[in-house]
C-alpha cells in the first residue's frame, strides 16, 4: 500500500482554487428503464485477434469494426472489445436516434480507455461531459497540460459497465508513484473510478463525465483553528474534482483500491449501482452509488446480488404453428439465440456456462431437415459436426469452458444408433458405448476431459441402459441394475462424482456415485439431476413421485429436503 502522510495545509486551499467544481447532480441523470429494445438485446462484441480490432455484431449479424472520428478528425480504433451494455431510457431520457443503441467499453489503440456508442447502425464517438468535445477516450484518462489537473502518473484502466449502460467502472493505476511536498504516492497504488453516462440535453448523443473516485471524504480529518478557513476547506473537499481525491488518500475515510471485472450490478429496487471489489484494507467490499452521487462501502456480505442465468426455449405461434425459441435469462430478461432462421425454425438450448462477461449456451436447432448440434457464444451460433450427412439429428447436452476453449456433450445419429461425443471447439470425439448412447454432462478438470451419461446394454435378454463416465475415452460403467443413467458429473480433488438413477423391482432410485461406489437417495420413483460437491459434502437435486406426482428436492449427502411446488423437479443445484 502507500505511506500516510499529512498534506501541509496551507497547500489544500491553494490547490483547491485552481481545480475546484462541484460534483455531477445525479439526481438529474435519466431514471434506469425497465425495458429494453429487442435489438439492443442480441448486440454482442468481440475482439478479432488477426487484425488487433474490435467487432460489434448487430442486430442483423453485420459485423462492425468499432471505431470513430473525434472532433480533431481522427479515427481511433478499439483493439480490445471488452463489454457493452444496451440503453435503457427511462422517462426523462431523450431518445437517441435509431431503432438501436448501446455503450461499448474497450481499449484503444493508444491503450488508453475508452466508451464508444451504437446508434442507427454505426459506431459514434461519446461527448467529454466538462468539454463537450467528441472523444473515444473515457475522460479524465487523457493527460492534462496543466499542472493540477494533469496524470501525475496515473493510468486508467476499464473493468466493466452497468447492465443499464449508466454507470462504467475501472481504476486508476500509479505505476511509477509519485510525490509533492510532504504528499507521496507509493508506487503501485490503484484506486477504484467509476464514469457516468447520460444524453445530452440538446444533441443526439451520449455524455460521459469525468473520473469519480470510488470513496468517502472524513473532513474531521481536516482541521484548522480559523473558523473561515474550515468552512472554505470543508465546501472545497465537498466540491473538488475527484481527480484531486487521488491525492487526498488520507483524507479518505474508506475507498476501493480495486474494483472486479464485470463488477458493476443495477439495484432496481434501490436505484443504487453496486459496484464489488478490495477496499484499503485489502478486504473484499461493495460500494453503494446512489443517484446523488453519495457512496457507502461495506463487507461483502452486503454485495450485489448474484447473477442469474438459465437456458432454455420458449414456444410461439408461426403462420406453419407453434415453434421452439432458444433463449437464455439473466435475472429474468430474455436473450433470444438464432436457429436456421426458416419459418419452421424451432431450437432448443440445453446448457448454459459464463465465462467472465460472456454467456455459452449449447442445445440443438432445426434445419428444416433433422436437429442439428449447436452452441452459442453469446448470440453467435456455431454448429456442431454429427455423422456427416446432414440427415441424422445430433444434440448438444452440456457445456463447460475453460481457458477460452468451449466443450460440449451430446450425442448424433449415425443412420443406425445415436453415439456419445463430447466436442472441444468444433472437433468431435466419439464415445465408446453400445446400442445407442448419449452423453448428459461435461467436465474439464486438470487437463483432463470428463462427461457422464449412458448406453444401452441387454439385461435378462432385454435392452437397457448403464450408466457410466468417461475419461477422455476410457469408459467406466457405474452400478446400477435394470436400466440406469447418469445425468450430472462433478470433479473434485481428483474425485469424480456423477448423479442419477437406477430401476429397482418397483420403483426408480436416485443416487449418487463417488467413483464407482453408489450411495442411493431417500423417495421413491426418484431421481438425481445434477450434482455438486463443497467442503467434501455431495448435494443432488431431482425429484422423487409421491401421491400421483413428482416433488422436487435436493438431498444435502442422503438427507432429503422438499422443495414447494406441485408437480415439480428441481433440474441443477448450485452451492456457495
Amino acid at each position: 500500500m502507500m505511506q500516510r502522510h499529512i498534506l501541509f495545509i496551507v497547500l489544500v486551499p491553494l490547490a483547491l482554487i485552481f481545480i475546484a467544481c462541484s460534483l455531477p447532480n445525479m439526481s438529474q441523470a435519466p431514471t434506469p428503464g425497465a425495458s429494453t429494445s429487442t435489438a439492443a438485446k442480441t448486440l454482442t462484441v468481440g475482439t478479432d485477434t488477426t487484425r488487433n480490432q474490435g467487432v460489434l455484431v448487430t442486430e442483423d449479424s453485420a459485423q462492425l469494426d468499432i471505431k470513430s472520428m473525434t472532433d480533431d478528425g481522427t479515427v481511433v480504433n478499439c483493439v480490445d472489445a471488452l463489454g457493452i451494455a444496451p440503453v435503457t431510457d427511462g422517462a426523462n431520457a431523450r431518445t437517441v436516434s435509431g431503432s438501436g443503441h448501446a455503450i461499448i467499453i474497450g481499449t484503444r489503440n493508444d491503450g488508453m480507455p475508452g466508451a464508444w456508442v451504437y446508434s442507427s447502425k454505426k459506431i459514434e464517438s461519446v461527448i467529454d461531459e466538462d468539454s463537450g468535445k467528441l472523444t473515444s477516450v473515457l475522460p479524465e484518462c487523457a493527460e492534462k497540460n496543466d499542472t493540477f489537473r494533469g496524470r501525475f502518473g496515473w493510468v486508467y484502466h476499464v473493468m466493466g459497465v452497468s447492465e443499464d449502460a449508466k454507470v462504467i467502472i475501472g481504476y486508476a493505476e500509479n505505476r511509477k508513484g509519485f510525490s509533492f511536498g510532504k504528499l507521496q504516492i507509493d508506487k503501485g497504488t490503484t484506486i477504484g473510478v467509476y464514469w457516468r453516462v447520460s444524453p445530452h440535453p440538446s444533441r443526439p448523443f451520449f455524455m460521459v463525465s469525468r473520473a469519480h473516485i470510488i470513496g468517502t471524504f472524513d473532513l474531521s480529518k481536516v482541521k484548522v483553528s480559523n473558523k473561515r478557513i474550515q468552512r472554505f476547506i470543508d465546501w472545497a473537499l465537498q466540491h473538488a474534482l475527484d481527480q484531486l481525491k487521488l491525492f487526498l488518500l488520507d483524507y479518505l475515510s474508506s475507498y476501493l483500491t480495486m474494483v472486479e471485472k464485470n463488477g458493476v450490478h443495477f439495484d432496481s429496487a434501490n436505484n443504487v449501482y453496486l459496484v464489488s471489489g478490495t477496499d484499503q484494507d485489502d478486504n473484499p467490499a461493495v460500494a453503494t452509488i446512489d443517484q446523488s452521487g453519495g457512496i457507502t462501502i461495506a463487507a461483502s456480505n452486503a454485495s450485489a446480488p448474484p447473477n442469474i442465468y438459465a437456458a432454455g426455449f420458449y414456444s410461439t405461434r408461426t403462420v406453419s404453428g407453434t415453434t421452439s425459441i432458444a433463449a437464455y435469462w439473466l435475472n429474468g430478461v430474455k436473450t433470444d439465440l438464432p436457429g436456421d432462421g426458416n419459418a419452421s425454425d424451432s431450437a432448443v438450448a440445453n446448457s448454459v456456462f459464463v465465462s467472465g462477461s460472456t454467456v455459452y449456451a449449447a442445445g440443438y436447432y432445426f434445419n428444416g431437415t433433422t436437429n442439428v448440434a449447436c452452441y452459442w457464444t453469446g448470440t453467435t451460433k456455431t454448429d456442431l459436426p454429427g455423422d456427416g450427412t446432414g440427415v441424422n439429428q445430433a444434440s448438444a447436452s452440456s457445456i463447460f469452458v475453460s481457458g477460452g476453449t468451449v466443450y460440449t456433450a451430446g450425442f448424433y445419429n449415425n443412420g443406425t444408433t445415436s453415439i456419445a461425443c463430447y466436442w472441444t471447439g468444433t472437433s468431435k470425439q466419439d464415445l465408446p458405448g453400445t446400442g445407442g448412447a448419449n452423453a448428459n454432462s461435461i467436465y474439464f478438470s486438470g487437463g483432463t476431459i470428463y462427461t457422464a451419461g449412458q448406453y444401452n446394454t441387454a439385461y435378462n435378454t432385454a435392452t437397457t441402459s448403464t450408466a457410466c463416465y468417461w475419461t477422455g475415452t476410457s469408459k467406466q460403467d457405474l452400478p446400477g441394475t435394470n436400466g440406469a443413467n447418469a445425468s450430472s458429473l462433478f470433479v473434485s480433488g481428483g474425485t469424480i462424482y456423477t448423479a442419477g438413477q437406477y430401476n429397482a423391482a418397483t420403483a426408480s432410485i436416485a443416487s449418487y456415485w463417488t467413483g464407482t461406489v453408489k450411495t442411493d437417495l431417500p423417495g421413491a420413483g426418484a431421481n438425481a439431476s445434477s450434482i455438486y460437491v463443497s467442503g467434501g459434502t455431495v448435494y443432488t437435486a431431482g425429484y422423487y413421485a409421491s401421491s400421483g406426482t413428482t416433488v422436487a428436492c435436493y438431498w444435502t449427502g442422503t438427507t432429503k429436503t422438499d422443495l414447494p411446488g406441485a408437480g415439480a423437479q428441481a433440474n441443477s443445484v448450485f452451492v456457495q
